[in-house]
């Protein structure tokens, strides 16, 4: 009877551990955190759906506010690279940037890895997310301090 009073004991502390696991899992695939590394000042439009523009410094980071896989990485003549990351969830974020892209179709990347260094020709950020297909406003999902 102790025995089993020990096994049952153990499996729901197993079982709780694994969901705080999954919980925490998710949490790397929800786009919360701000594209960029450093401070920015942000506007927020509507000019390609809804969307925030950051304007960073010389030197910052731009990068992906969660994991998951760039499914699009294509070149506009106005807005420079444009980078899709899927997030194997209902999200999806898009990055336009006029730097070198630091990423490739395909690759599997964890939330905080460099998608643009910031130079003086790239200050400008475009940032979007979309939940099952349609766009919403980023500053509903990020997590932004200070």
């Amino acid at each position: 009877n102790n025995k089993l009073t020990i096994l049952s004991e153990t499996i729901n502390q197993n079982v709780t551990e694994m969901e705080e696991l999954e919980t925490k899992l998710a949490s790397y695939e929800t786009p919360t955190l701000l594209p960029l590394s450093g401070s920015a000042s942000i506007e927020v439009s509507e000019e390609l759906g809804p969307m925030c523009t950051f304007h960073a410094t010389d030197g910052a980071l731009i990068v992906a506010t969660a994991s998951g896989v760039v499914s699009e990485l294509v070149e506009d003549p106005e807005l420079g690279y444009k980078i899709v990351i899927d997030h194997g969830n209902e999200y999806v974020t898009v990055y336009y940037n006029k730097g070198e892209p630091a990423v490739n179709v395909g690759d599997n990347i964890r939330q905080g890895a460099t998608l643009f260094i910031v130079e003086a020709i790239n200050t400008e950020l475009i940032y979007q997310i979309a939940v099952n297909g349609v766009y919403v406003n980023p500053l509903d999902i990020m997590q932004i301090s200070g």
